[in-house]
């Protein structure tokens, strides 16, 4: 892709340098995908043992996540969490109708 400008005079070592060069390069991609690859692996093995699945069913007490702030509200004192509330309906295992206690 880039030759190597000519010169006027040859060195006899730039060949042998290149294909040495070329080979370390493709030794040390190989290094890293394969490093890159055992990190990944373990990096999933770790979020996959903290992980939990939930599974409520109605009735259950929950929280829910009360992000949007209001105007003239302070977001530093306001608690993120609004609640606690009952599920009344499971929508999908991820979507459900809950009523807030207050």
């Amino acid at each position: 892709m880039f030759p190597i400008p000519p010169s006027s005079y040859e060195d006899p070592f730039i060949d042998s340098y290149i294909t040495t060069l070329e080979g370390d390069v493709k030794e040390a991609h190989a290094q890293a995908r394969h490093t890159l690859r055992s990190t990944q692996r373990r990096i999933k093995t770790d979020y996959d043992t903290k992980a939990r699945a939930f599974h409520y069913v109605v009735g259950d007490a929950v929280y829910v996540c009360d992000k949007p702030s209001l105007k003239g509200w302070c977001d530093k004192l306001k608690s993120p969490w609004k609640g606690p509330g009952f599920v009344l309906a499971m929508i999908t295992p991820y979507l459900m109708r809950i009523q807030i206690k207050n």
